[in-house]
């Protein structure tokens, strides 16, 4: 078991102070009850659908797409507080469609 004060500072985004856990330290996270979990993997993209609708009616509608398994947020920008990794599938894009896009289990900040 992962003592909770360690699981505290991952979600803070800091340093993981546990000798043995430096590699897993950006993938735990905490749950209600102090216990370590597997944060949810979100994937984010940009909307190009979105940005052509919005030059050509004149709109500003979000067009950054935060996807998790169990929603999409949308967005005008998104800072990933930790480590992330762009992928690039033509062979086997997104539900959306989308082929390129970031993958992270890190804390977000998003401004809609």
């Amino acid at each position: 078991m992962i003592p909770t004060q360690m699981t505290k500072t991952i979600q803070l985004s800091q340093t993981c102070t546990a000798q043995n856990a430096i590699a897993l330290c950006w993938y735990i996270g905490e749950n209600k009850r102090g216990m370590a979990v597997n944060p949810i993997k979100k994937k984010i993209h940009v909307n190009m659908h979105k940005i052509r609708a919005n030059k050509k009616h004149g709109t500003n509608e979000p067009v950054i797409t935060i996807k998790t398994y169990k929603d999409n947020t949308y967005c005008h920008e998104v800072e990933i507080l930790g480590p992330s990794r762009v992928v690039y599938r033509p062979d086997k894009p997104l539900s959306c469609g989308a082929r390129v896009w970031v993958e992270t289990h890190a804390e977000l900040k998003v401004k809609k």
